[in-house]
């Protein structure tokens, strides 16, 4: 997602050494309150040794030779004289400063001058700042902001890689993804000292894509996702979250990872030590895991499945069609758990080239971990060839938000979509590969197979339309049917 056709280079080894060996929350650029500016310039200096952007000519450059004292300097004048006062009557930390308004940049983009600019868009006065006394004032502000960003954007994937989008950039695009929705309120709030970032999910579980969401984060220990509900640009986030708030739509979203943006580099992080080979995994090396923060966990430990220890092991799950890994582990640096891992999805552990190591596990929502041992076969029964949520995101993707009494209040028992008048096709994930089983028509908008099946993962999808990469997967488990 973030670093997907990137060459880092060999500059990365050099750097290890001379970056933090200190964990975030022991960073101190505070002296009884007051912000230290040596300080505050040494941290920025080291955190850019391992920031980067791309040049005109799309290759990989270290952010900190280009940066001047002069321009750290001004940067940190600009982002304290915002937040001071929100630091002095303790409705933001240190901790949340140093992480979420001080940083030089907000994405991958080239080091530039973006704080004039966005205050230029959205400026807090002074007796704005001086009225906020709790949380929820600063909470209303960023939703504010938030309505902002939705005036000055419309929502549009595009497949430009907006992670190296500035701020004039995205303003001139006028349009783009979650990401640039997050990006843009991002640069508004930090230049206005508030500590905002964004949580994300690289791949979901249940549905294909993934999601970025703004969240204000005052403390270490605390955050607030927020997303101003702007009717008129809907399309923009139509399921909230993870789970929507909006009560009259199933919209229940399962995702395996969820991050928060960072800036401080991780020099321990398997994704900076195995760079080259997870360039193409979900997240970064600076960025914070906090799947539990939002769903239920848990976390699965590998050493008796895997006897070889293997470099590195990657953690998939099914989306757009194919294999995203979320997560990494590294066996041969003893590392033989995959932690935090959401529940109510189904993943494949697998080696970076997916030739060797294969290993397909669920998680239930109670957290218990099935194995698909290939057991007692079975004959499948199948009621429909769709999940709810594939249904209503067919329904959103052609018609917006006006939905139909059919469509809202969905339940797990819905009816059956199946239709007796089309001939199906059933296909079985084999060896990496959809193998063809059977050509079945339902019979009362019902499917049983000829024969008897192990568990694993299947594909039903009429003839005539077959297998893309928008065919969602179900589960076969011990008899029983799950939509993934």
């Amino acid at each position: 997602m973030l670093w997907k056709k990137i060459r880092i280079g060999f500059i990365l080894f050099f750097l290890l050494s001379s970056c933090y060996e200190k964990k975030e929350k022991n960073i101190e650029i505070f002296d009884h309150g007051l912000l230290v500016k040596d300080k505050a310039l040494s941290f920025l200096k080291n955190a850019s040794k391992l920031q980067f952007h791309l040049d005109s000519s799309q290759s990989l450059i270290q952010d900190y030779p280009s940066l001047t004292n002069d321009f750290l300097l001004q940067n940190i004048d600009l982002s304290y004289g915002k937040s001071d006062r929100f630091i002095k009557k303790g409705l933001i930390s240190e901790y949340s400063f140093v992480n979420y308004v001080l940083p030089y940049k907000v994405n991958a983009s080239a080091p530039h001058s973006w704080r004039h600019k966005s205050l230029e868009i959205y400026n807090l006065k002074d007796k704005e700042i001086n009225e906020c006394s709790n949380l929820n004032s600063i909470l209303k502000l960023c939703l504010d902001i938030d309505k902002k960003t939705k005036s000055l954007l419309k929502y549009k994937l595009d497949g430009i890689n907006e992670n190296y989008l500035t701020l004039d950039d995205i303003l001139k695009k006028g349009t783009g993804s979650c990401l640039s929705f997050c990006d843009l309120t991002t640069y508004i709030c930090r230049a206005n000292g508030i500590p905002v970032t964004f949580d994300y999910v690289p791949a979901w579980g249940n549905l294909d894509g993934g999601h970025a969401w703004s969240v204000f984060v005052p403390t270490q220990n605390e955050f607030y996702p927020f997303c101003w509900p702007d009717s008129e640009n809907n399309s923009f986030d139509p399921l909230l979250f993870v789970n929507s708030e909006r009560k009259e739509i199933f919209s229940k979203k399962n995702p395996p990872k969820i991050y928060r943006r960072g800036f401080i580099p991780d020099t321990s992080s398997i994704f900076l030590k195995h760079f080259k080979n997870l360039n193409t995994v979900g997240t970064t090396f600076t960025d914070i895991d906090v799947t539990n923060q939002y769903v239920k966990t848990i976390d699965f430990n590998i050493k008796s499945i895997f006897k070889r220890p293997s470099d590195v092991l990657l953690l998939n799950v099914f989306n757009g069609g194919k294999w995203v890994p979320v997560s990494a582990i590294s066996p041969q640096n003893k590392q033989y758990e995959f932690n935090n891992i959401g529940v109510e999805n189904l993943y494949l552990i697998s080696s970076i080239n997916y030739k060797y190591n294969l290993f397909l596990f669920y998680v239930d929502r109670f957290g218990k971990v099935s194995k698909f041992d290939k057991g007692e076969k079975q004959r499948i029964l199948i009621k429909r060839d769709r999940s709810i949520v594939q249904q209503q995101l067919d329904y959103i993707n052609n018609n917006g938000w006006n939905l139909p009494k059919s469509i809202k209040n969905l339940s797990q028992d819905a009816t059956p979509n199946l239709s007796d008048k089309i001939e199906y096709q059933i296909f079985e994930l084999k060896n990496g590969v959809w193998k063809l089983l059977e050509n079945k028509t339902p019979k009362n908008k019902e499917i049983i197979t000829e024969y008897a099946y192990p568990d694993g993962l299947y594909i039903i999808t009429p003839k005539n339309v077959g297998i893309n990469s928008k065919t969602r997967p179900f589960v076969f488990l011990k008899g029983e049917i799950i939509f993934i």
